[in-house]
């Protein structure tokens, strides 16, 4: 198999949640160097969205999202990270 050119930038997979599991806050990091990230959505259990986020606009890079919550209550929840041609999903779980 061909080796990974080391000059192409890692794909959004590699985002990372940080802390997880979450008491107040946590922040999103990821590597969106080739395409730019478009919107963060997190769902619930039930997979109901409760919080979606249009970040195009957004020109940080590498991506960076910090969210405070106050409202959310303690559970398990399912955050993605949308692109143009790639959608990436993470656990996040928040323990009060």
């Amino acid at each position: 198999p061909k080796s990974k050119n080391p000059n192409i930038p890692p794909l959004l997979c590699d985002f990372r949640i940080d802390p997880n599991p979450a008491r107040d806050f946590f922040v999103i990091s990821a590597s969106n160097n080739d395409k730019q990230v478009r919107q963060v959505k997190i769902f619930n259990e039930l997979g109901q969205l409760i919080i979606s986020s249009d970040v195009s606009h957004w020109k940080e890079n590498p991506f960076y999202f910090e969210h405070q919550f106050n409202t959310l209550p303690s559970g398990t929840y399912l955050f993605g990270l949308y692109r143009e041609d790639e959608t990436k999903f993470k656990k996040l779980v928040i323990a009060k």
